[in-house]
């Protein structure tokens, strides 16, 4: 279970994938999962969270600030809506694709909103047939999602009493 001061979350590896949890030192992400037998980064698609403090904006401010981040690291590059996406407590989380990004990789976006921070959850493939292929992954990461909102910092490290 990821957490933070005043945040937490949970999720689960798709079927067939491992992962790595606080995973920012390492992969640069809160959440990392990849194929089975595959190494992070290697294969043809990777899913991550990250986490993204609000600071006061709303969930519709973070996409617009992340759109427009998007825009100016890929000039060449399109983003399109896709069917939302439930998570295990059925809130609908948009879903956008991304098409042309200068590094050449196809990816799915989607974002879920807490108290604090808002959840980008990402799949990046090398091809938009790779990208494709791992939808029900991506779908299957977001369905597994459980938002956390009220967290006791000391109780979610020591456990139950």
């Amino acid at each position: 279970m990821p957490y933070g001061k005043d945040w937490a979350f949970m999720v689960s590896a798709p079927s067939g994938w491992q992962g790595e949890c606080n995973a920012m030192d390492s992969i640069g992400a809160e959440v990392a999962y990849w194929p089975v037998g595959e190494e992070w980064g290697k294969g043809r698609s990777q899913l991550y969270v990250s986490v993204y403090r609000k600071d006061g904006l709303s969930v519709s401010d973070v996409i617009e600030r992340d759109h427009a981040d998007f825009a100016k690291r890929n000039p060449d590059g399109h983003v399109a809506d896709a069917a939302s996406i439930k998570s295990a407590l059925g809130t609908e989380l948009p879903v956008k694709l991304t098409f042309g990004l200068a590094d050449g990789r196809f990816e799915a976006i989607s974002y879920a909103d807490q108290s604090t921070i808002v959840l980008i959850f990402g799949l990046s493939s090398r091809t938009a047939a790779d990208r494709d292929a791992a939808m029900p992954k991506f779908r299957e990461l977001i369905g597994s999602y459980l938002k956390i909102d009220k967290v006791d910092l000391k109780k979610a490290r020591d456990g139950p009493t």
